[in-house]
């Protein structure tokens, strides 16, 4: 053997053990894209993608984004959630291979090592999913417009050397992606990528220019798609910010400005230690030659065997232990082993060969997750993770010194093994405690046809029997697909698609919130008297979630004098994680014109 080629082989075959292990991640999760379904948000999602022009209000616009998608694939879900999951893992291997280049492994030789090290470290982008909400979301098309403006504004550095998409093109997609994903992301990115390119002086306030004019262009072009004009477009985004500060009792847009620390336990400080130091010598034992080789790996021996004996004494942690904030702590740690590997093993080369190019990209990186999460109402910290894989690329940013020799690049190995096995430990997670789903996903053994057009989701039998016990009531009791249903349960809308009808005012009444009956009442308010008095009811009487019934007087329809009962059927066990026993009632209109007129009475009487 040559020493050319033996020099190639010892990158190209801890290469391949890479980008294996990463596309079989992959492949795990595409394998059960078609099991279990969530009656909450996932419903909401699929509502808004299979017709996001019922709803005449609305602050995020991922259905518009997703409905060609859907339209496409026929409405399958097991296949929305497939071509969001390639979505994720192409466009965040695009961005992998790009950020290796931009760290230093842009010669010639590279290309292959780098795209099998590429494909390893995409696979920590999974952690989006780790949930198990695989269907198209403001999440995922957040996520996706992340990686494409980052992948625009890597490639501005060296924007003299001609690109299949010029850098700004890409920047201002992803902009615009962003903001019909989640606006205040956007506004985060806006802020984010501007400082970026300020690194570089004047010379790319062209490239700026250009982004922001895209973004500006695709978000016009939506908006008259949308509402046709920009004025209603804005009325609509307005009305959205409006009703969600009713549901939240609180300034809607005030509450996103706001600073989360995450929630730790001693576990998750442990954790986050023990995978730094574990990843840390992991690298070092591959970057380091002669005796300080063989140390690493005896430290790194020790480590491990450590670790695992301390996981091993904690009972009960998987999985039902392992708490939403462990992911937070384990991404972080594989980070943070990642910057003290380089800080220990290139520390003289570091100050002859970073470059501004290198600590800006490794910065953008580390800030990214939390312009993601920016906006949201739930943790910062917590919906940063889903993100994390923003985290293990900036975890690389001090190791840019070995990427310039290509024997030297196998040192991403270990790391990129550490990130993966995170992100294997997260998935396996939400495979066995799936959100809001009664049992884990290997257990499902029932295929049930749910939706319209009708999507085949493999569940569990209490769930198949609870769709279609139903579907069976509602169809012997003369409802039609395409009926108009009011939830009040609070936390149905799933059965609402399942069973083909329609959620009239908003796809998703949420119940359990300080402002839930003043949402209800609101939203109802968007929707004609005449489908209002058209809607059947589904109930959940003792539901911890349900909307008082009160909320019908809003169009002039009471409970005991305007329906009837239709049937009732009792809700699986473990839907929603609610482990006792509740029952749901279906009642069908009676009295549709007088419902009707007093409902137009009504709002004669409310316009000035």
């Amino acid at each position: 053997m040559t020493e050319a080629s033996s020099r190639w082989a010892r990158v190209f075959w801890p290469g391949l053990i890479c980008a294996l292990t990463g596309l079989g991640l992959f492949l795990w999760v595409w394998r059960y894209a078609g099991h279990a379904l969530d009656f909450t948000d996932e419903a909401f999602y699929l509502f808004w993608i299979s017709n996001p022009f019922q709803y005449d209000w609305s602050v995020t616009q991922f259905g518009f984004v997703y409905h060609p998608l859907y339209r496409v694939l026929d409405g399958d879900i097991a296949s929305l959630r497939r071509a969001n999951l390639l979505l994720v893992f192409g466009l965040s291997w695009a961005v992998a291979d790009r950020y290796l280049e931009v760290m230093g492994a842009s010669w010639r030789e590279c290309r292959w090592p780098r795209g099998l090290l590429a494909t390893g470290l995409a696979a920590p982008a999974l952690i989006v999913f780790s949930s198990w909400l695989l269907t198209p979301n403001y999440n995922t098309l957040t996520l996706q417009g992340l990686l494409i403006a980052l992948l625009g504004l890597l490639g501005v550095h060296c924007d003299e050397r001609p690109r299949a998409v010029p850098p700004w093109l890409l920047l201002g997609t992803g902009g615009w992606m962003v903001f019909m994903g989640k606006p205040s992301s956007a506004l985060a990115l806006a802020v984010l990528a501007a400082a970026y390119l300020l690194l570089w002086g004047r010379r790319h306030l062209r490239c700026a220019g250009l982004a922001a004019l895209t973004a500006g262009l695709l978000s016009l072009g939506s908006a008259l798609l949308i509402e046709g004009s920009v004025f209603a477009f804005i009325g609509r985004v307005r009305t959205g910010l409006d009703l969600g500060q009713l549901m939240l009792g609180q300034d809607f847009v005030l509450h996103i400005f706001r600073f989360d620390l995450p929630k730790w336990r001693p576990f998750e400080l442990r954790l986050f230690q023990g995978l730094a130091v574990v990843t840390a010598l992991a690298g070092m034992a591959v970057a380091l030659a002669g005796r300080k080789r063989l140390l690493a790996l005896l430290l790194f021996a020790v480590a491990l065997v450590l670790g695992l004996w301390w996981l091993l004494q904690i009972r009960g942690l998987f999985w039902a232990g392992f708490r939403p904030f462990a992911g937070f702590f384990a991404v972080l740690g594989v980070a943070v082993g990642a910057l003290l590997c380089g800080l220990l093993t290139q520390a003289p080369a570091l100050w002859r060969h970073t470059s501004r190019t290198q600590i800006g990209s490794g910065l953008l990186c580390a800030a990214l997750p939390y312009a993601h999460a920016f906006g949201t109402h739930s943790n910062y910290s917590l919906v940063a993770t889903y993100a994390g894989f923003f985290w293990i690329l900036a975890g690389l940013m001090l190791l840019h010194p070995v990427l310039r020799s290509p024997q030297r690049l196998r040192v991403l190995v270990p790391i990129a093994l550490m990130a993966m096995l995170v992100c294997g430990t997260l998935l396996a997670r939400g495979m066995a405690l799936p959100y809001r789903q009664p049992q884990a996903l290997s257990l499902n053994p029932q295929l049930l046809e749910f939706g319209t057009p009708p999507s085949r989701l493999w569940v569990s039998a209490a769930v198949a029997d609870y769709v279609d016990d139903a579907a069976r009531t509602a169809r012997q009791a003369g409802f039609a697909a395409g009926t108009p249903v009011i939830d009040l349960t609070g936390q149905s809308p799933g059965l609402v698609f399942g069973i083909r009808g329609v959620a009239p005012g908003a796809p998703w009444l949420l119940g359990g919130y300080p402002g839930s009956r003043t949402f209800t009442e609101a939203a109802l308010a968007r929707a004609s008297c005449q489908t209002l008095a058209n809607a059947w009811l589904l109930l959940e009487p003792d539901g911890r979630r349900a909307i008082p019934t009160e909320s019908l007087e809003t169009f002039g329809a009471a409970l005991n004098r305007d329906y009837s009962e239709a049937g009732r059927w009792v809700v699986a066990t473990g839907v929603g994680w609610h482990k006792a026993p509740r029952t749901q009632v279906l009642y069908q209109p009676l009295t549709v014109s007088a419902v009707q007129d007093r409902c137009e009475a009504l709002r004669r009487a409310a316009t000035p």
